[in-house]
């Protein structure tokens, strides 16, 4: 699948319409996010900033977007960069075991670090789920949000077992059980978070976006 392709499914799964559009899920305090797949920029705008659509070019910097909405000598900025992985070719994974216990889902989500958690939470809601476990107790949870074109895949895994390759295996497990349904998975990934990239990358998942967002603060922190 070429990024073009790519580009068409995503558009559809977010209900694009143009290259500057409306997000209802972003709000003024975090206004805009540019996304840009390849040679091609999209940008996107909270519902309170529509007014200011017209002005906007998908070329346009993230902070040249931000200018027009706040005075930026009173307002920082905590900028924030995520990768979006997809999987083009069949990705070989084990059959690992769907999460149905939400009783051991929540014990295991209760023992993450808080910015794990922050970063989105497996739910035995999800439309594809699995799991590792040790001595009964989940020690890493892979989920995937089905919305019609895209799954959104999610992994976590406890700090004391980290370093031994568990996301890769329930990413690619994950992956697996999506692609045979016939449906592309997209792994997001903070750029910063070097071990979810390399997960990514080893499992030879293809960049299709990268997406840049930027929360506003009142004054300089």
């Amino acid at each position: 699948m070429k990024t073009e392709e790519f580009l068409k499914l995503y558009a559809k799964a977010s209900g694009w319409e143009s290259d500057v559009t409306i997000d209802n899920d972003l709000v003024p305090e975090y206004p805009c996010v540019k996304y840009t797949f390849g040679d091609i920029s999209v940008l996107s705008i909270c519902e309170e900033f529509a007014e200011y659509a017209e002005k906007l070019s998908p070329d346009m910097e993230l902070e040249q977007v931000l200018a027009l909405f706040y005075d930026l000598e009173q307002h920082s900025l905590m900028r924030e960069k995520v990768l979006g992985f997809y999987a083009d070719d069949c990705i070989s994974g084990e059959d690992l075991p769907e999460i149905s216990d939400e009783n051991a889902l929540n014990e295991f989500l209760n023992a993450l670090p808080y910015e794990d958690a922050a970063r989105g939470e497996v739910s035995v809601e999800d439309d594809f789920s699995c799991c590792m476990m040790r001595e009964g107790k989940i020690i890493g949870a892979a989920g995937a949000v089905y919305d019609g074109v895209l799954a959104d895949v999610s992994v976590s895994v406890l700090p004391e077992y980290r370093g031994q390759g568990i996301a890769k295996r329930l990413v690619a497990a994950l992956c697996k059980k999506v692609q045979e349904k016939g449906i592309v998975p997209v792994y997001r990934v903070e750029e910063s978070n070097a071990p979810s990239v390399r997960v990514a990358q080893s499992l030879g998942l293809t960049l299709g976006f990268i997406m840049e967002g930027a929360q506003v603060l009142c004054g300089h922190e």
